[in-house]
């Protein structure tokens, strides 16, 4: 598209901090708390099969927005 990144667009990725240390410009990112999503996710698998009448719940689990040279 020939457009400059960060001068006439932003980018933003999401899930992996590791894009940063092999792109140019380094890419800002929206970071997962995988760990946190895993333990949670684990937890319910376990409880799901351990009851039959689970109620529905909605869950956030914080991320984290890194900013780097692809934002200004």
């Amino acid at each position: 598209l020939d457009r400059p990144v960060p001068k006439n667009v932003s980018v933003i990725g999401f899930g992996n901090e590791e894009s940063q240390l092999v792109s140019s410009p380094k890419i800002s990112v929206i970071n997962q708390n995988t760990a946190e999503i895993g333990k949670i996710s684990t937890e319910i698998l376990i409880g799901t099969l351990s009851k039959s009448d689970i109620p529905y719940r909605t869950l956030t689990i914080p991320s984290d927005l890194v900013l780097s040279e692809s934002t200004l």
